[in-house]
């Protein structure tokens, strides 16, 4: 009997030994602690394997002094993932881009507001050619002896505009917005004026294109009092004879 035990044992210890050699068990893994459960049904070998596995996830989740274990640069928290730049404050950079104290041109419709213009009194000169100076002088004489009620551009604002003071200092805006303003002004008047409408031209200046397409009567107030339906009858003037001829309406 003693002697069965004994080769029972010796049997089952080369047993134990063979599982062991043949299945080596990777204690890193939860995967190989399973196999382990399967090869062997002795407990306290069960025992050992569970905690020998604990001590060996521990250690892998301790930092590595060779390692650089430092965040990541320019990433935040050490994320691996780089961090999003900030978008620029556009605001900021359109405001930079305004200049100081610029006053925006006023359209015609804003012009309109500020001019009176009654029926049958307005005026309109241009320059003979390209520089040759203003017209207006020739025209508020022949106004002054010939149409006493008439009134051109400059006389038919109403008193609370500053704006023929602002567009009339080249220092205070720049030319183009000069140009511009007076554009617009110059249409606004066009459009408003009704009735019987006066223009003081040169005698060598007339349609259709008024001897320089580049004035102001040639873009903008031929074309708006064309189109201005309260405006019946449109007479050019020659100031040194005074002769009047009809441009638009009844004859």
């Amino acid at each position: 009997m003693l002697f069965s035990n004994t080769i029972y044992t010796i049997g089952a210890f080369l047993l134990l030994v063979f599982q062991i050699s043949a299945f080596p068990v990777d204690f890193s893994t939860k995967s190989s602690l399973t196999i382990a459960r399967g090869l062997t049904t002795e407990e306290p070998f069960l025992a050992v394997t569970e905690n020998e596995f604990a001590k060996r996830a521990s250690k892998s989740n301790k930092p590595d002094p060779k390692k650089n274990n430092s965040p990541a640069p320019n990433t935040p928290n050490g994320s691996t993932t780089p961090s999003t730049p900030k978008a620029p404050n556009n605001s900021d950079a359109d405001d930079k881009s305004k200049p100081a104290g610029k006053i925006a041109v006023p359209t015609v419709a804003e012009i309109k507001k500020h001019l009176i213009v009654k029926p049958n009194t307005s005026i309109f000169y241009s320059r003979i050619g390209p520089n040759t100076g203003s017209y207006k002088p020739v025209a508020m004489k022949w106004r002054d002896t010939y149409h006493k009620t008439g009134k051109v551009l400059e006389e038919s604002w109403d008193t609370k505009q500053t704006w023929t003071t602002t567009y009339g200092k080249a220092s205070v805006q720049a030319r183009a917005d000069q140009d511009l303003f007076w554009d617009n002004a110059c249409k606004a008047l066009a459009q408003l004026a009704s009735g019987t409408v006066y223009v003081v031209l040169g005698p060598k200046i007339v349609a259709p294109n008024w001897g320089d397409m580049t004035t102001v009567w040639a873009r903008i107030e031929w074309p708006a009092l064309k189109d201005n339906a309260n405006v019946k009858q449109v007479i050019q003037i020659d100031p040194e004879t005074n002769k009047r001829t009809v441009i638009k309406g009844e004859k």
